[in-house]
């Protein structure tokens, strides 16, 4: 798939989109399992699904933190791919797999562009239970508030490149029509703002791609790693759950 290449002021490398190939370290082989990992319950109430918590690597995991088999994925909230595998295999995954205990799942913003650090800017404004709704509810209207209005952000951001960062995702925000998306889903526009302006967390997700690059070498979005392992050419859930199934032992 094609790479999206987009003018702006603020340094991010641009990976391609849906692009999981050959140029990627593996990091190993992937994990196997030789028998069935067994099910473990959840917090009496919960579903593991419930159970959401920021990493040390500044992702959000979910399920149980102590299962045996990680999955991590590097998407990015501009990808159409990405948001093909969320409509399509993350139900299956929280379903057969996160929720039964036996493997949890962290997912990790990959900053493609201005636009995608906006959207990862505000999924990130709320607290722990709400990242992943709002990272699905991005996901679920991508073709509005960016496959519509690619062209009028890109003039903008061509017109405010010399502003700070800081300064510039606010105003993006506003042309997209997220601030309005995400008041109502909850993020009030004060908080937004704020979420917006905050050098920390932009810092946070630029050094989580630069990680991303140099550590995992992630080869396009969305990437998935087994145990830290790069599942290779996996990037819609029929290539990534034999994967899944042979780390678990479901084959065994």
């Amino acid at each position: 798939m094609k790479k999206l290449i987009l003018a702006a002021p603020v340094m991010l490398a641009v990976a391609a989109c849906g692009d999981n190939g050959d140029g990627a370290a593996s990091g190993g082989e992937l994990p196997v399992a030789t028998e069935r990992v067994e099910e473990v319950a959840p917090p009496e109430g919960q579903q593991w699904s419930e159970v959401v918590s920021k990493t040390s690597a500044g992702g959000y995991m979910m399920g149980n933190p102590d299962a045996p088999v990680t999955l991590i994925e590097y998407g990015s909230l501009t990808c159409p791919a990405c948001a093909r595998f969320d409509e399509e295999g993350y139900p299956q995954l929280v379903q057969n797999y996160i929720n039964s205990g036996r493997l949890n799942f962290e997912f990790r913003n990959y900053v493609r562009d201005p636009i995608d650090m906006t959207a990862a800017l505000l999924a990130r404004c709320g607290s722990e239970a709400t990242y992943y709704p709002l990272t699905h509810a991005l996901y679920g209207a991508q073709g509005q508030w960016f496959g519509e209005q690619v062209n009028q952000l890109s003039a903008l951001m061509q017109q405010i490149g010399t502003q700070p960062p800081a300064q510039q995702f606010p105003q993006i925000a506003e042309a997209a029509g997220l601030k309005t998306f995400a008041a109502q889903r909850g993020v009030p526009a004060s908080r937004a703002d704020a979420c917006l302006a905050d050098q920390d967390a932009i810092d946070e997700l630029v050094e989580m791609k630069n990680i991303a690059d140099t550590d995992f070498e992630v080869p396009g979005t969305p990437a998935f790693y087994l145990d830290n392992t790069l599942v290779q050419h996996a990037y819609q859930w029929p290539s990534l759950e034999p994967a899944l199934k042979a780390a678990l032992g479901d084959d065994s």
